[in-house]
Parts: structure tokens; C-alpha cells; sequence
């Protein structure tokens, strides 16, 4: 991994961050680790944070960690500056904040060491920075306050709550974290995990997290602005850990398994037609398709059995 480490300063940086503009289009993410409140969420948005930027990395060449003291309103300031001097307008732009929020019911802010900053602020240092498009990845509470502020900006904005009144710690940034990488988040096959992709992954993973906790969901994700096909990260391919559970072929007469690679293949059939239909529609087709897989991969789910499962003691048979 090239990566510049500056100990007990809380900056972690790419060694090529410095480099002049390339002439190939580029990505540049900014990964923000905010104020945790207490030392608990202080280490798990410092963790999360690094896990980010280390998926980034795989397959973005210019990657910034921010956390502790340095993650303050003028070093985030600071790198933006840096970006814009060596960015183009065919590059694309990647900021995202693991952190705590506030709404005040006026404006959201980003709790972060010293000042806080608001959207006015992000949209400006946002928009300084030449680029064919801008994706902000928000986590924490209250962050849906964001989608009034950058109401009909050319930013691509995900958040971890739909509105500014959700003010709960979040549990989004745990699953988007395990979307990068991740087998099950790669919908169209192609072993990249875009930002459209996590999302969705995510967005589903927590809303089974408060249906299998019986809990009333706090949170509910939002996206707005324009579709984007921003890859994050490469999947794993590394074999699964001892104990995973598995599929097995309990029934292969399983009607949601023929339905699952009848979706793929749609979706597999729709890649091939990605140029000629435009980001838009594509991604409209896709998101339909996503929707019906998400239901059919629970079914799945629901019906899966591990090697506990098939060792088990077995109840003897007391029906004669």
C-alpha cells in the first residue's frame, strides 16, 4: 500500500499525492474520521475510517485518511486546496465524513476537533475543485439535513438518515464499510463495488438489522443528485473463512435460486447495453433489478444451511 504515515498527527496520506495532474482521469477521496463524543466511538469511527481508505486505495490512486487532531475544518480546508491545484475536469471527487452530526433544524453541521463546519462550507471546497463529478458519502446522525442544502448541486449525496430529525447513532457506516469488498455487494459481477452498489447493500443491511432486532429503525438511508457509476473498491477474493456458511443443495428445485440467475444474467445482458442506454437509464434498469434480487437473496438466506446444520443431532423418528 504506497502510503505516507505521519505517527500521532492523524494523517494518513498516499506517497503520489503530490504529483502533478495526470493526463488519464483520476479519482480523489478525502475519508474524514469526526469526533467520536466518547472513547467507544472515538476507535470504531478511527477503524471504520482506515478500512475506507484502505478499500480506496485498491483502486484509487489518490487517497487522504484524516483522524484525531488533524481532522480539523483547516486541515480538511488544506486538502481540498491540494486537490484542486492538481485535479482536471475529467477527474472525480470522493468525500466521505464517519462521524457524528448536528441539526440544529436550521443547518447540519460536522462535528469534527475545533470549529465545525457546515454544507456551506463542503459545497464551496467542494466545488473549487475541477472535477466531472463530486460524491459525498455521510454516515452519521442527522446527516439527511444534507439533501436540502445540496438541492440542485451536481453532487452525488448519500447519507445515513433521510432527514436531519434522525439523530440516533447510526448503524450505516458498519455495513457500508462491509460493502466495500464485499461478494454479495458486487450485484452486476464485474469484482468492482461502485458507490451505487454499497449504498444499496447497505441500505438493505441495516433495514434487516432493525427487522431482526425487532426494533424500530431510527435511521433510513437517502440518496440524491445525479446517478453515478464511481467505482470504491475492488471484491475480495480471498476464500471464505472456516465455518462460513454455505449453500447447499437442500432443494435444487428451488424456485427463488432460478429466479436469482435469472436476475443475474438480466443484469449480466443490461452491462453489455450500459453505453448505449446512458448512465441514467442504466442505472434506473439496474436499480429495479437490484430491488428484486435484494428480496430474492433473502429468501435464499432465510433457507440456508451450515455444516452445524447438517451434523446435527437429528430427533429420532417417534411417529410409529
Amino acid at each position: 500500500m504506497k502510503v505516507r504515515c505521519f505517527p500521532g498527527l492523524g494523517f494518513v496520506m498516499l506517497a503520489n499525492l503530490l504529483a502533478l495532474p495526470s493526463q488519464a482521469a483520476e479519482t480523489r477521496a478525502l475519508v474524514v474520521s469526526g469526533l467520536g463524543g466518547e472513547p467507544l466511538y472515538e476507535q470504531q469511527f478511527r477503524e471504520l475510517s482506515e478500512r475506507v481508505a484502505r478499500e480506496f486505495d485498491q483502486v484509487m490512486p489518490h487517497v487522504v485518511l484524516l483522524h484525531g487532531e488533524m481532522a480539523s475544518q483547516a486541515q480538511i480546508r488544506t486538502t481540498f486546496e491540494a486537490f484542486a491545484e492538481r485535479s482536471g475536469p475529467r477527474d472525480s471527487l470522493v468525500f466521505v465524513f464517519v462521524g457524528h452530526g448536528s441539526f440544529d433544524g436550521k443547518a447540519f453541521r460536522f462535528n469534527v476537533p475545533g470549529r465545525d463546519f457546515d454544507a456551506r462550507a463542503l459545497q464551496g471546497w467542494l466545488e473549487a475543485v475541477p472535477a466531472r463529478e463530486r460524491v459525498v458519502i455521510v454516515t452519521g446522525s442527522a446527516s439527511g439535513a444534507l439533501h436540502e442544502a445540496f438541492d440542485g448541486s451536481d453532487v452525488s449525496l448519500f447519507t445515513a438518515t433521510r432527514s436531519g430529525n434522525e439523530k440516533n447513532a447510526t448503524e450505516f457506516p458498519d455495513h457500508f464499510v462491509d460493502a466495500l469488498g464485499a461478494e454479495a455487494a458486487d450485484v452486476d459481477k464485474d469484482r468492482l463495488v461502485s458507490v451505487e452498489e454499497a449504498f444499496m447493500y447497505t441500505e438493505s443491511a441495516v433495514g434487516r438489522h432493525f427487522e431482526q432486532t425487532s426494533q424500530l429503525a431510527s435511521e433510513h438511508a437517502r440518496r440524491s443528485g445525479p446517478e453515478t457509476a464511481l467505482v470504491l473498491a475492488k471484491v475480495e477474493s480471498d476464500p471464505p473463512a472456516p465455518g462460513t456458511r454455505m449453500r447447499l443443495p437442500k432443494d435444487r428445485d428451488d424456485p427463488a435460486l432460478e429466479r436469482r440467475a435469472e436476475i443475474e444474467a438480466q443484469i449480466e445482458t443490461l452491462r453489455t447495453e450500459k453505453s448505449r442506454l446512458g448512465p441514467a437509464e442504466y442505472f434506473s434498469q439496474l436499480q429495479e433489478l437490484l430491488l428484486e434480487l435484494a428480496m430474492v437473496e433473502q429468501q435464499i438466506e432465510d433457507g440456508k444451511v451450515g455444516f452445524d446444520d447438517i451434523f446435527a443431532e437429528q430427533p429420532e423418528d417417534t411417529s410409529e
